[in-house]
């Protein structure tokens, strides 16, 4: 069973996912947990039921992600996007042999419109959740550390240069 924290969407400065952009049936945190458990029990294929739904802790900016425990133990994870997304990237990873188990298999379950604001939309993906840290939380654990090292590294101070800053030097 999944158990993270809400990640409210005020403390993400970038996000674009607020409920003034939803439908009204997503304008709330728990209609966005219930509709993600109904969405999961669309997307199973076995037939399992969700059980249990809670927002992922690190959240994207321009989707709301929510992860549903399904009643056979495995995980859904389920998106409130803002704009459709392109799942072709993800069809031909999973096309070749061995990483079907390191490549989400990501379909569009449903688009909402909001029937009095025809300008709010919500395009919902479903998708077997991988096991692992995402890209945003090896960033925020490590990402801090690992830019102004390589800066240091990589880059020489303008004194140290070579060639270039003799040629440019006035005679």
């Amino acid at each position: 069973m999944v158990k993270e924290e809400v990640f409210n969407v005020e403390d993400n400065p970038y996000s674009r996912v607020t409920p003034e952009h939803l439908p009204e049936c997503l304008n709330a945190k728990t209609k966005q947990l219930e509709l993600a458990k109904a969405m999961a029990n669309v997307f199973s294929e076995q037939g399992a039921k969700a059980t249990d739904a809670t927002f992922c802790k690190h959240q994207g900016v321009d989707s709301k992600t929510v992860f549903v425990s399904m009643n056979e133990g495995t995980d859904i994870v389920i998106q409130f996007r803002l704009r459709s997304l392109d799942t072709t990237p993800f069809e031909r990873a999973r096309s070749c042999p061995g990483f079907d188990r390191y490549v989400p298999n990501i379909r569009l379950v449903a688009v909402i419109t909001d029937p009095l604001d025809f300008n709010k939309k919500s395009w919902i993906y479903a998708s077997n959740r991988i096991v692992g840290k995402t890209w945003t939380q090896v960033v925020q654990e490590q990402g801090v550390h690992i830019l102004p090292s390589y800066a240091t590294r990589s880059v020489a101070p303008w004194p140290k240069a070579t060639s270039r800053t003799r040629a440019m030097k006035p005679s």
